[in-house]
């Protein structure tokens, strides 16, 4: 979790999302007069639902899987992953949950899985952000419940 400076006297609520840029950082569960306390996705009570898309330029907007995410002991995990869906580590995951309310970068696929007997692949989630070295960040205010 993740504590901030900003609470309900500035307009932040359960529910509003934490972002830089067009990166996702986490989502708001509790909100003091003047703190806020943000989920964030290595969190093991987070579940969010997503896609992966190419990293190669010139298929960078093609859609290669959709996946859940969600927080572990170890990491961010991305499971789910459609075997034969092309999916490489590098690939950049995108949240698109009804939580989210739109289209964030959570960051790229590391770590994938290579059994063949299996129907899905698992991975890991480099985040886009370093958590632990944050000094700034913006919640967007009114998100969709």
């Amino acid at each position: 979790y993740l504590i901030v400076n900003k609470g309900t006297k500035e307009g932040v609520k359960k529910g509003d999302i934490a972002v830089i840029g067009d990166a996702f950082l986490g989502i708001v569960i509790e909100s003091g007069q003047y703190t806020s306390k943000i989920r964030l996705p290595i969190s093991k009570s987070n579940f969010l639902e997503g896609y992966i898309l190419s990293s190669d330029e010139e298929d960078s907007q093609r859609i290669l899987s959709r996946a859940v995410i969600n927080g572990s002991s170890d990491g961010i995990r991305i499971e789910n992953i459609g075997m034969n869906s092309g999916v490489e580590n590098g690939d950049t995951v995108v949240v698109n949950d009804s939580k989210v309310g739109e289209n964030l970068v959570l960051g790229t696929v590391v770590g994938l899985s290579e059994d063949p007997a299996t129907t899905t692949r698992t991975g890991y989630v480099s985040p886009a952000v370093d958590y632990y070295d944050l000094t700034n960040l913006f919640i967007k205010i009114g998100n969709v419940d």
